[in-house]
């Protein structure tokens, strides 16, 4: 609380405000995804493709994957999962753990949440237990949904944010700019992941797939449901 009102005081415009924290949520949304994808393009282009050390170890690049992306993706689970605990245990008088964080974790995070989200557990636990499921189907489809649900979200949060000027509906905080940067970015990253991981789909097939996952993602975004989007977006584009 005393990190938001310092900030509030730095700055004069109160509408920048809501840009810059909304920019460092999504880098925090963005990290799962882009360390499976990393982990994944080691395990099978470099492990196995550059440096042939399968032949050595005996164990293939998608083996290699396979363990190093759930072992580091439960381990991040767990770790958000325990500072989610120490955070939030300020409301047990008398299991106080808050002192536990270091004051630059603490900052950190509060820069790249909303006042509302103190109170709450952080997205990216939720993020990777939604993209769970989808690991086990194709790798392409994993990657096209990660990316959707992260960098669609982030263009249509920032786009929005930064440039948008009609609101629909007219209630709402979301414009038409957010929801069509939205779908632009979520069709155009899904049809890029399809190309890079997939060689068994045509060019109908990648077409489709990806369109079906921007309509799919745009009407999570319209809708706005009370489920947290991050929840929704991989399960339901993937």
């Amino acid at each position: 609380m005393r990190e938001f009102n310092l900030r509030k005081r730095k700055y004069d415009d109160f509408n920048q405000l809501p840009f810059k924290v909304d920019f460092k949520r999504k880098l925090l949304h963005l990290f799962p995804a882009s360390v499976i994808i990393i982990l994944w393009v080691f395990s099978v282009y470099i492990w196995e493709g550059i440096w042939n050390a399968n032949i050595v170890w005996g164990i293939s690049g998608l083996e290699l994957a396979d363990f190093l992306i759930i072992t580091v993706g439960f381990s991040g689970s767990f770790v958000f999962a325990a500072l989610d605990y120490i955070r939030l245990s300020y409301i047990f008088e008398n299991h106080n753990l808050f002192f536990l964080i270091p004051s630059n974790v603490m900052s950190l995070l509060s820069k790249s949440m909303k006042k509302n989200e103190l109170y709450e557990f952080t997205k990216p636990v939720a993020m990777v237990l939604a993209l769970a499921p989808l690991y086990f189907l194709d790798f392409s489809i994993f990657v096209s949904a990660a990316l959707i649900a992260t960098m669609g979200d982030a263009a249509a949060s920032l786009m929005g944010l930064k440039f948008g000027k009609y609101h629909f509906p007219k209630n709402s905080q979301k414009t038409v700019i957010g929801y069509l940067s939205g779908f632009f970015t979520a069709f155009f990253t899904a049809l890029i992941s399809f190309i890079i991981f997939s060689h068994s789909l045509n060019g109908l097939e990648v077409f489709f797939l990806s369109f079906t996952g921007a309509i799919v993602f745009l009407f999570i975004d319209v809708l706005n449901l009370k489920i947290d989007d991050n929840i929704l977006n991989p399960l339901l584009c993937g």
